[in-house]
């Protein structure tokens, strides 16, 4: 917008008058920077500020293959006259596993009705009358008259008797038997069997036999590596550098996975102790375990709180003026009652009082009529226990006047302490039991596994460790040309959101016409009469059998051309720009890759049978030498500025001085020394191999030690590493300007081999810097020759606390071994001093976080 203001402008200023045509024509134009403008803008705000190193002679070192020759002695296999070793493993290890599930589900239904009736009538009358009457009537007359004496006695005496018993009884009764069972008639048979049978025989057969009659020997020896090296010119080169952190991540995380998809004995896992405290064990637990150990037999862990209800009717109480019932509660074990709550109703005889009241655990709740009313509520109420109630729990109910009544009683029961506690141990032993017999599943499998794992080895039979190594040596170079256009082009690096995503393979979906066999079968059914009275009936099925075609969805690779020529763009320019054939490259050692990952991986590949391999596996750093191919020394710094390819323009067609042929490129791939230079003179490289090779003869090699070189072995070295941790702290203070040894656990007993003649050392520590700067010097005693010291000078940033900031120290460096300390014992330590403490106040603690650790590399030259 502003260049077309300026055009405007420019228009509209004067001399002479302006056509609306030629306005038009301003307002419509598309405005241009020069390329010179984006350069410079480019220039102040580059796409990539990495600089070139310089213009210089390309020097390439190259190594050819000469020869494998017997290095120093491996082992030596001695067997004296007349013995015979004879070692025969004869190893056969068979697994049948069958397994068959059979699943039958049989049910049946079955319906029955039936009805009885029964009238049975019983009369029986009895009769007795009784009447008793008693009447006695009894006079008794006596006189005397002169001498007559008289007397009259009377009575009357009746007696009646009278009973009347009737007894009546008539029985009605029908019985309806409905029986109704249940039993769906299903049969479903599932049966599934898995046989497995996994055999491994091993046969071996090792014998030494000596009837030579003398002593016999083997020696087994290293192979080693013999190369010739030569230096070779390549001209005038713009060359890039770069430090490449571990060069070989991706490769060592392919290789991982590799090993997991690998078909050998799957790993048994072990099963991790249960870390179980008792009394924190609750349903959460249960719940963990019992899918880890599939225990489907634990006990569900007991609610904290319950409730037992239960209904009181009382009926046919009309008769009685007052009444008790008494009802009893069953409460589980392990659980007290704390309250209980009372809710009913009742109806009295009248309207006179009546009432009720009940008791639990020696307390009563009571209600009686408000007056003149029958039907009554019982109001709710809660007795509350405490202490709880344990055991069985009565409740007496007393009604006084009382027609019926309904009573709800509802028992809140709370869990004890000691049920809880018997319930998590019985959880704990039942988890700590599934685990011992868990581990002792996993002992019997990792045995299990070892002897698979021996047989998985036997069944590959001779196999040839490592890959070819001019295979390997592409794909180092591979990587590290992965690495560099990290650096060049930012593509590939951690900052995944600018990278370029070259994805200009799609997918578009077809169908594809499919043949299929559909077989029809057709019953045919024929009946006739052949005499009266008989019928045949006969049934003729035919098949047949037709081609049928359907189209079926399919996924195919397609090109989406407009982002093909668009990613094509940057990835010819980027393979075309820069010499990759001619790459050097230099790997430094594991230690400057991360902590404690890098460390503790790298070491697991000594063995590996190509040495310059295994160093790239190692490596924890790499430092790479690129260089630009001729003529492309303007294009890739314009690419630096501004991300754009071939200068900004398009791929240059074959008149283009950037244009590179099909055959050149080719040659430059395979080709390596074309157009190159022999620089100097050439010689011998000595690679060791973890190759064995049994020397033909008993005779002990002899090398020639005269003037510190070998013949055959070429460079001797011997790696002796050592760690340690400073416990107790130890600081060295701001005011020690004396040698002294610190950290003071850096001290180590080593062997100086007899034939080493300088040493190759590196010490690492991390101690803290405590209350300011510290400046001073580090140094390795070795034997009591200490080496030449190394400074340290470390800027404090915490804020004058006395809080220890940690540091990384780092000394380091070649020492000749004198002549009187080879082939003995040396103590191997770390000392250090102060430099400067009026302007260095701080000082430096080690502590039993401070790692420390050491490597020595004898050798002789």
């Amino acid at each position: 917008m502003g260049l077309r203001m300026l055009a405007l402008l420019r228009f509209l200023t004067p001399p002479g008058p302006r056509e609306p045509q030629e306005l038009a024509t301003v307002l419509a134009a598309t405005p241009t920077i020069h390329r010179l403008i984006t350069g410079l803008v480019a220039y102040y705000h580059p796409f990539n500020p990495i600089k070139p190193v310089g213009i210089g002679d390309l020097l390439v070192v190259k190594q050819f293959l000469c020869r494998y020759e017997l290095g120093e002695v491996a082992h030596i296999e001695n067997v004296l006259d007349g013995e015979s070793r004879v070692r025969r493993l004869n190893r056969i290890d068979q697994t049948d596993e069958l397994v068959s599930v059979v699943e039958d589900t049989t049910s049946l239904e079955e319906r029955e009705t039936s009805s009885t009736q029964r009238f049975e009538l019983k009369s029986e009358t009895e009769a007795t009358i009784q009447s008793d009457l008693s009447a006695q009537l009894s006079g008794q007359v006596s006189g005397r008259y002169g001498v007559v004496e008289y007397s009259a006695n009377a009575g009357v005496s009746y007696s009646t008797s009278s009973a009347d018993s009737r007894r009546g009884a008539n029985n009605f009764a029908k019985d309806v038997v409905d029986r109704s069972l249940s039993r769906i008639q299903t049969s479903v048979r599932e049966e599934r069997t898995t046989q497995r049978l996994t055999r491994t025989e091993e046969l071996n057969r090792f014998e030494l036999t000596n009837d030579s009659g003398g002593n016999l020997s083997g020696v087994y020896r290293w192979v080693d590596k013999v190369y010739r090296a030569q230096v070779y010119n390549y001209g005038k080169r713009l060359m890039f550098e770069f430090v490449i952190p571990e060069p070989a991540a991706f490769v060592l995380s392919v290789f991982e996975h590799e090993r997991q998809l690998q078909r050998r004995p799957d790993i048994p896992q072990e099963p991790s102790r249960p870390n179980l405290d008792i009394a924190t064990i609750s349903a959460a637990t249960v719940s963990t375990y019992g899918h880890i150990y599939n225990l489907s037999g634990l006990d569900p862990e007991p609610p904290a709180e319950d409730t037992i209800a239960v209904a009181i009717p009382l009926t046919g109480l009309s008769r009685e003026g007052a009444s008790a019932h008494e009802r009893q509660f069953s409460v589980p074990d392990g659980y007290a009652v704390t309250s209980a709550t009372i809710d009913g109703d009742w109806d009295g005889i009248d309207k006179n009082e009546h009432g009720m009241r009940v008791s639990i655990g020696g307390q009563t709740a009571r209600a009686t009529d408000t007056g003149n009313i029958v039907h009554m509520a019982f109001p709710v109420t809660t007795l509350t226990f405490v202490p709880p109630l344990i055991g069985s729990v009565n409740a007496v109910v007393f009604a006084f006047r009382i027609k019926a009544a309904g009573l709800s009683i509802a028992l809140k029961i709370q869990r004890t302490a000691k049920h809880y506690r018997a319930w998590q141990l019985s959880v704990y032993q039942a988890i700590m039991d599934a685990w011992t017999e868990a581990h002792r599943e996993y002992l019997d499998a990792l045995g299990e596994y070892e002897s698979k794992l021996q047989g998985f080895e036997i069944s590959q039979g001779v196999t040839i460790k490592g890959r070819n190594q001019r295979i390997n040596q592409d794909l180092i170079r591979t990587e590290l040309r992965k690495s560099c256009l990290s650096m060049i082009a930012l593509q590939f690096d951690a900052a995944k959101t600018d990278d370029i995503k070259f994805d200009a393979m799609r997918t578009r979906d077809e169908v594809i016409p499919v043949e299929a066999l559909v077989t029809t079968s057709t019953q045919t059914v024929t009946q006739t009469t052949p005499e009266p009275g008989t019928t045949v009936t006969v049934t003729t099925t035919s098949t047949r059998e037709d081609v049928t075609v359907t189209d079926s969805p399919i996924t195919m690779s397609a090109i989406d051309v407009p982002e093909a020529v668009s990613d094509g763009r940057t990835v010819q320019f980027l393979e075309q720009a820069f010499e990759w054939q001619q790459i050097s490259y230099v790997f430094y050692p594991y230690f400057w890759g991360k902590l404690p990952a890098k460390w503790y991986g790298s070491q697991k590949y000594y063995d590996e049978i190509d040495p310059l391999f295994a160093r790239f596996l190692q490596a924890g750093a790499a430092r790479v030498l690129v260089a630009v191919r001729p003529g492309f020394e303007g294009a890739v710094q314009h690419y630096l500025y501004t991300r754009e390819p071939w200068n900004g323009g398009p791929v240059p067609d074959i008149d283009d001085p950037l244009y590179l042929a099909v055959h050149t490129e080719l040659r430059d791939q395979q080709d390596d020394l074309n157009n190159a230079t022999p620089y100097g003179d050439s010689w011998t490289v000595v690679v060791p191999t973890p190759l064995l090779s049994l020397q033909p003869d008993p005779a002990l090699p002899t090398f020639d030690c005269g003037g510190g070189a070998t013949t055959g072995a070429g460079l001797r070295s011997a790696l002796w590493t050592g760690t340690a941790r400073q416990d107790p702290s130890q600081s060295l203070a701001t005011g020690q300007k004396a040698w002294v040894d610190w950290p003071s656990a850096a001290r180590w007993q080593v062997t100086v081999p007899d034939w080493a003649t300088e040493v190759d050392f590196s010490v690492l520590l991390s101690p803290g810097v405590v209350s300011g700067d510290v400046f001073g010097e580090l140094r390795v005693d070795i034997g009591g020759t200490p080496t030449a010291p190394t400074t340290f000078d470390v800027n404090y940033e915490a804020d004058q606390n006395n809080s220890a900031e940690p540091s990384t120290f780092l000394t380091g460096g070649t020492q000749q071994i004198p002549a009187d300390l080879r082939g003995k014992e040396v103590t191997v330590k770390v000392q250090g001093r102060m430099l400067d403490p009026a302007k260095h106040p701080g000082r430096l603690n080690a502590g039993p976080k401070s790692l420390i650790f050491g490597q020595m590399n004898f050798k002789k030259p």
